[in-house]
């Protein structure tokens, strides 16, 4: 289950964009997420991003959202962590990713290092992802999860290779792919991931 509580229920006015609490786009060029009755809208016209800009959180992070309307074929919600340097040439983050594809679906797990190319670094199958899951994911060190309503899909090891690498804090946000205006998401969440112990990974799984 999420470390953290829902940070946005996004029950508010219809609007272009998510509102105060959020920042658009954090890559250069894209355009920004909305609100539809009450649950989160792509665009039409472009890669529609948005990140929470109320805290930036330590480099142990999680976020997740609920999917109550999932992506017709070819498209995605994408969890990001670790953003820096939002909307500049240097920005960087991590990213996992559940896509429908033409008969199945896939988990990925992606990155962005300062001054370098998008990349999809590891895609795994996955079952299908049904309406009203909650997608989440989390970066610990440099292990990337994600996970499917507690279900753990797959990880990726972030500094297995120096060109992969992203230390420290950075803000989490949202993407649905260019042209989406089906999938609706609501019930944003995130925030840091304790450090835990041995004794405390003990009590949480009881």
């Amino acid at each position: 289950m999420p470390y953290n509580t829902v940070l946005d229920n996004f029950n508010r006015a219809d609007s272009s964009t998510l509102g105060a609490n959020w920042s658009t786009p954090f890559e250069i060029g894209n355009g920004s997420l909305g609100i539809s009755s009450h649950q989160v809208i792509g665009a039409a016209a472009a890669f529609a991003q948005s990140y929470w800009n109320v805290t930036r959180f330590a480099s142990n992070q999680e976020a997740f959202v609920s999917i109550p309307v999932v992506p017709l074929v070819g498209s995605y919600v994408a969890i990001f962590m670790r953003i820096n340097s939002p909307n500049t040439t240097s920005v960087s983050f991590y990213s996992s990713y559940v896509e429908r594809l033409a008969g199945n679906w896939q988990v990925g797990f992606a990155y962005l290092t300062a001054g370098g190319t998008y990349t999809v670094a590891k895609t795994t199958a996955i079952s299908d992802v049904l309406s009203g899951a909650v997608f989440r994911a989390t970066v610990v060190d440099g292990i990337v999860s994600a996970y499917i309503n507690d279900t753990l899909l797959d990880t990726w090891n972030g500094w297995a290779s120096a060109s992969t690498t992203i230390t420290g804090g950075g803000f989490i946000g949202l993407e649905l792919n260019t042209g989406d205006t089906t999938t609706r998401l609501d019930d944003f969440g995130g925030g840091n991931v304790p450090i835990m112990t041995s004794v405390s990974i003990a009590r949480r799984i009881q």
